[in-house]
């Protein structure tokens, strides 16, 4: 300790500000909601994206035959390293999509970049953002040209607004 001080006792007590953590389980429950509403006939599913690279032909290309057979590069590793679970990555921003599917169909309504505090960026697909953009309430930036909009903070209250704003809308 320098000084008489302890630098980390306010920071490790601390609630994260601006937590997302409960994004997950609010697009869970929107998963139910979906399920409930269509009686079973279109379910939803909110789920981190993973990608692979695939090779579309048979042959290799001259880069791919040169990493295939090339000599092993070197690769740098820390000798004082931990055996431990690196979590830096999980503050990082990942990409989620929120789908719609029946038992032939698939629908991708929006792709999410979830990190794990606010502001979270959603792309929805784009006839779906052309309907709504004007429902979105204040905390919502919205971008009117790629589709995004920006939510600043709590993505629970901004589900229920929009949804009242909806009903509202199609009883008048």
């Amino acid at each position: 300790m320098v000084g008489k001080e302890n630098f980390w006792t306010g920071i490790i007590d601390q609630p994260l500000a601006n937590s997302a953590e409960n994004v997950e389980s609010i697009m869970q429950g929107q998963c139910e909601d979906v399920k409930a509403a269509s009686r079973g006939l279109i379910e939803a599913r909110f789920v981190k994206l993973a990608f692979t690279t695939k090779t579309t032909g048979s042959m290799w290309s001259t880069q791919e035959m040169k990493l295939q057979f090339g000599s092993p590069k070197p690769i740098k590793v820390e000798k004082t390293a931990l055996k431990l679970s690196d979590v830096n990555d999980s503050y990082s921003p990942s990409d989620y999509a929120f789908d719609l599917f029946t038992t032939q169909y698939k629908f991708r309504i929006l792709t999410m970049k979830l990190g794990a505090v606010y502001p979270i960026e959603l792309v929805l697909d784009e006839d779906i953002f052309c309907q709504t953009r004007d429902l979105y309430p204040d905390g919502i930036a919205v971008s009117k040209h790629k589709g995004s909009i920006v939510v600043q903070n709590d993505l629970d209250s901004h589900f229920h607004c929009n949804s009242l704003r909806t009903q509202r809308n199609a009883l008048r």
